[in-house]
């Protein structure tokens, strides 16, 4: 879920924990998958709770991998920024690490009430 705050725009992720190494020749290997694989015996105390979709993804990411195509076609392999481009900041900004206030509309708000 996108956010934006102040002018600068702001991105929620879940990371899903099971990574790809991806070399220059294309060859690839799991990342953490035995960690992965440990926290999906925790099922109340891990968020990823659909195993076959976070597989289905990592499958897409390597099938790019191999087929060759952006960006694993090897066009970035020599990037570099032009030096005309501004300095990236070295810090944070501040508040960057509190999430803004989100009203919601009063019919989702909880009663006070107990239900009947």
């Amino acid at each position: 879920m996108a956010w934006r705050r102040r002018g600068v725009a702001y991105l929620d992720t879940v990371d899903w924990d099971l990574d790809i190494w991806v070399q220059p020749d294309r060859t690839w290997a799991w990342k953490d998958e035995d960690l992965f694989v440990e926290r999906l015996a925790h099922p109340h105390a891990y968020w990823v709770d659909d195993e076959p979709r976070v597989r289905r993804a990592g499958d897409a990411v390597v099938a790019l991998v191999e087929a060759g195509v952006f960006p694993f076609d090897g066009t970035w392999c020599d990037f570099r920024p032009d030096t005309g481009w501004p300095q990236i900041p070295t810090g944070l900004p501040d508040g960057w690490q509190t999430r803004p206030h989100v009203r919601r509309h009063p019919a989702c708000e909880l009663s006070a009430e107990p239900a009947r």
